[in-house]
This record gives C-alpha cells, sequence and structure tokens, in this order.
C-alpha cells in the first residue's frame, strides 16, 4: 500500500513553502473529526473542501465554493490527501510552487460520517453531518460516473439550508469587568497608553509599533461592509486545557458590534438589531474617539464601585437613569481598510492593544481583561481563579483561531 501522502509530499518543496509536511498518518485520535474549508486564491479562485479520516485530510478543490442551498449543486474535484496539520494552514504559497497563491481558512468545525465512511468514499456517495462556523447539518459528497475525482458536494435540505445561499457572499458577509484587581489593571493599562505621548518607554513604542505593523501587513484590503456576523461562544462543561488559549473574563452586558465610519459609531447587537439611539451616549462619545473606520467587536457593560459589570446598572442606564456605560472590546475583525479576520486572534488582538493605546484616559473604549495564569495554558487555574473573583464565567478562545461568524 503507498503511502497516504505521498503525492502530496511529492508536489511540494517544503524548502520554500510554509506548507507542513506532515507527520506519518496514524488512525484518528478519539474525539471528533475535524474538517476544514479553505479559500484558495491560486491561479483561479476555489475553496478547498477537507475531511479529516484515518489521519490525513481527504480533500476536494471545489471552484464555486460550497453553498447551503440544496438546490445548488457544486462540483467537487478529488485531491490527494492533505497532512491534519495542513487544516491550520494559512499565508501564502510562493510563486513557481505548486498551487501558488493566498490560502484563508474559511471554515472550520468537526464532522460526523452517516454510516461507515470509508465504504461511503468508495461507493461515491457520503453522506455526513458539519458543525462549522457557517457550513452546519446535513451534506453528501455523490460521486459522477465512473470518474474517481469528480464529485458533486450538496447540501441537504434540512434547518441548516440557506435559500440562495453563496460562498463569496457569505464571505462578503462575515464580514466582558473582573474584580478590583481586574479593573486596577484596566485602569493602569489606560494610565499606561495616556503617557504613551510622553512616559511611555522607547522599547514599548517600538513593541507596539511592531505589533501593529505585523498585523497590518497581513490583513486584505477590502471595503468596510455595511453588517457583520458576529463571533459566537459555544457552551461547555469545563475549560479547555493545553498550550494555545486565552482566558478572557465573561462580562453580565449586552454583546455589541461598534462599526466606525466616517466620524459616526453605530451599535449593533448580536442579532443585527441597531441600538445606536439606545445607547445614544456611548455611541456619541465613542464617535467623538476619531478613530478610523472599521468594526470592533464586544460587550456594553456598567461597572460598579469594585470594577465588576452589573447587569441592574445596565438595565438602569438603558433606562436614562445613568450614563455610565463603557466598551469593553475584545476583537478587531474589521479595521482601516482591512479585513483581519482570516489574522490569529493574537495578532487581531495585538491590533486592537496598539489603536486603544492611542485613546485619551477616561474613554469609554477599554480592552477585555484576561485572566493571567501560572503558565499562560491552564484552563483548570483560569477557572479557578474566575469562581474566586465570583465572576460571570470565561470565554476561552484559540490565540491561532481567525474570526468566524
Amino acid at each position: 500500500m503507498s503511502e497516504p501522502l505521498a503525492q502530496y509530499r511529492k508536489k511540494r518543496d517544503f524548502t520554500g513553502t510554509r506548507e507542513p509536511a506532515g507527520k506519518a498518518p496514524a488512525a484518528s485520535a478519539a474525539g471528533p473529526l475535524s474538517f476544514v474549508v479553505q479559500r484558495h486564491q491560486a491561479r483561479a479562485l476555489h475553496y478547498d473542501f477537507r475531511l479529516e479520516l484515518d489521519g490525513v485530510l481527504v480533500s476536494w478543490a471545489v471552484p464555486k465554493g460550497p453553498s447551503r442551498d440544496p438546490d445548488v449543486k457544486r462540483l467537487a474535484i478529488k485531491v490527494e490527501d492533505h497532512p491534519v496539520e495542513y487544516g491550520k494552514f494559512e499565508g501564502d504559497i510562493p510563486k513557481g510552487h505548486y498551487g501558488a497563491g493566498h490560502v484563508d481558512i474559511w471554515d472550520h468545525g468537526s464532522w460526523t460520517p452517516d454510516g461507515d465512511p470509508r465504504r461511503g468514499l468508495a461507493k461515491g456517495h457520503l453522506r455526513f453531518t458539519l458543525r462549522g462556523g457557517t457550513l452546519k447539518g446535513a451534506w453528501a459528497l455523490l460521486r459522477l460516473g465512473k470518474e474517481d475525482n469528480q464529485w458533486l458536494l450538496r447540501k441537504l435540505d434540512d434547518e441548516d439550508a440557506v435559500e440562495g445561499d453563496d460562498a463569496e457572499a457569505a464571505l462578503a458577509r462575515r464580514g466582558r469587568a473582573s474584580a478590583k484587581s481586574a479593573a486596577a489593571k484596566s485602569t493602569a493599562s489606560r494610565s499606561a497608553a495616556t503617557k504613551s505621548a510622553s512616559g511611555k518607554s522607547a522599547s514599548t513604542k517600538a513593541a507596539t509599533a511592531k505589533a501593529a505593523k505585523r498585523a497590518r501587513s497581513a490583513g486584505r484590503r477590502a471595503a468596510l461592509p455595511a453588517m457583520l456576523e458576529p463571533q459566537l461562544a459555544t457552551l461547555v462543561d469545563a475549560p479547555p486545557q493545553g498550550p494555545g488559549w486565552s482566558y478572557e473574563v465573561k462580562y453580565d452586558g449586552y454583546r455589541i458590534l461598534c462599526r466606525f465610519a466616517q466620524g459616526r459609531a453605530r451599535l449593533v447587537s448580536r442579532s443585527g438589531k441597531d441600538w445606536t439611539a439606545r445607547m445614544a451616549a456611548l455611541a456619541d462619545a465613542l464617535g467623538a474617539l476619531d478613530l478610523p473606520d472599521g468594526w470592533m467587536d464586544g460587550e456594553v457593560v456598567c461597572l460598579d464601585e469594585r470594577g465588576i459589570s452589573d447587569f441592574q446598572l445596565l438595565q438602569n442606564a438603558l433606562d436614562g437613569r445613568t450614563a455610565d456605560l463603557s466598551f469593553m472590546a475584545f476583537d478587531l475583525p474589521w479595521w482601516d481598510g482591512e479585513d483581519l479576520r482570516a489574522l490569529p486572534l493574537s495578532e487581531r488582538q495585538s491590533r486592537l492593544e496598539a489603536v486603544l493605546a492611542g485613546l485619551p484616559d477616561g474613554a469609554p473604549l477599554l480592552m477585555t481583561q484576561r485572566l493571567e495564569v501560572a503558565d499562560g495554558t491552564e484552563g483548570r487555574a483560569a477557572w479557578s481563579e474566575a469562581c474566586r473573583l465570583s465572576l460571570e464565567g470565561l470565554i476561552c478562545k484559540r490565540l491561532d483561531s481567525a474570526y468566524v461568524a
């Protein structure tokens, strides 16, 4: 039996491309199987649809991208298996190399086959369920006649179907306070930002500029979208373990996306409702900051005297009895003419910190608080600290993750 990744490796020179060579395929680890869809701007734009099975990513090139409309059948060209590590690959494949062009992760998640997937592939009829940020529900891959590499990718009719859906159109659309110690941390951060023009060290300035430059260089130039679908959290019973996770404070407030455009701020709820009028004082204060056009993702909160978000105080503020609202920003999906959603969370938040560092003291726009634990990777320690501080909860994010609706 030939080595499953032999054809993949034969086509690539890993001394000149950052694509992973991949480890020797092994039986899939216990737990859900992964899937990924990568938008590949090569000689011709296409989408790569990949399903993890038997330690590799079984792959198809879909020229027009997946469609969630059951009436639309997309041609899918079967290509060589890819290593599982390829599911996290983003970036540029250099000119002169196989598949030269830019690769973004368009969607990812887990999948469950309907029956034996190996038998389904052999017979040319594979049914499965996707649980991704965009692609969900029941799907099928159907082989065309005797052509081994000619398949059709189709969404099956269920509650996750979307009439008239198109991958490129979907791409265009996608477009919490802690306890006293955390509040002090936030104040110190803002104070340091205020001193940036006079007292900040040259090394700190250089680090901030370097982080912002790195993020800007990786963004994709694009027009500011009118609306943006938020990235949503999934409720779990325990925090994730292992390296590469960020543990943020969960606030007791309202999830809001803020669109900055032409010196004005518009506040949009997670369901797409315009809340600008309801939070007019906050919107006016944010608009007065004179920031570039873009989108910030965050939570609107009202903090008590200890720096803890208080939902009753928030309700009082919305009823006009107080005006002390704050926007706790935790992500920057779009900024200053660049679509940043494909960047890792760590880079988007570095860019966000650089933006907030220039704000005046007292501005109602703050950086979300992240719980620092012993080695930066231990979920149990972060959870224990959240419980000790009586926080609303934790939001756990992969530092290398893209922003996916």
